[in-house]
């Protein structure tokens, strides 16, 4: 049963198919229900990641006829649709969040609200970091930049123990999507597959969401939840 409370967003991910783009756009739209503030996709070619996003819907972000989608095609995409839980209904806090750091790009879709967050911030803030949204999710960034915590052996998961709170999260990295979920299971975030992509694609494609709704809009079968406090990798 879906819930009255406005504090949803809606997350899409897909490795591994030549219309990822358009797919992720097709998955958000069955997601538009969980935010209507603001919508984006992230897509990588396998070395570059490229981001668009706006405030408004779906479809008003991608409008018909704009060739945005066009310019982001990529075979690894992930989406979202933004409910502000924190961080005010601006253009700046529209995700997915790109960034750039010393083990290059990492584009991050969040849904949830992390209670830390003012506080990690704050000590971040000063030791000198700049921020440049309100947003929440903007910590998760610097977590994951700094020194000490890129050289532990699972530099992710590491930075995940740090945030508490509601969060499933994905992490597009050039290479890869991490998708994860918060020790507690809060926010949902499902594991799907389209077993017959087509003949330009090897094997099957992996797909995640935050609702299984956005599978049928693909043609891709719900295969599992992700478990509170796994962490799913999509990789060649």
């Amino acid at each position: 049963m879906m819930s009255d409370k406005k504090e949803n967003c809606g997350l899409f991910g897909i490795f591994g198919d030549p219309q990822a783009v358009e797919k992720t756009y097709l998955g958000l739209h069955s997601l538009q229900h969980r935010g209507q503030e603001s919508a984006g996709i992230a897509s990588s070619n396998g070395e570059l990641i490229k981001c668009y996003k706006g405030t408004g819907t779906v479809r008003r972000v991608f409008r018909s006829g704009s060739g945005i989608l066009e310019k982001l095609a990529n075979p690894i995409a992930i989406g979202h649709v933004r409910y502000s839980t924190t961080g005010s209904s601006k253009a700046i806090n529209s995700q997915p969040l790109l960034s750039e750091y010393s083990r290059g790009q990492v584009a991050i879709a969040h849904n949830g609200n992390l209670i830390n967050a003012s506080l990690l911030r704050d000590e971040y803030e000063a030791y000198g970091s700049i921020f440049k949204s309100t947003s929440d999710t903007e910590i998760i960034t610097h977590l994951l930049a700094k020194p000490s915590h890129i050289a532990k052996p699972d530099p992710l998961g590491h930075v995940l123990t740090h945030l508490q709170g509601a969060f499933s999260l994905l992490f597009l990295f050039a290479d890869r999507i991490e998708a994860a979920r918060d020790p507690y299971g809060i926010r949902p975030l499902s594991l799907g597959q389209i077993r017959n992509p087509g003949p330009s694609t090897q094997g099957p494609v992996y797909v995640v969401a935050s609702e299984s709704c956005a599978f049928d809009a693909i043609g891709a079968e719900f295969i599992r939840e992700i478990e509170p406090g796994e962490i799913v990798t999509l990789d060649s």
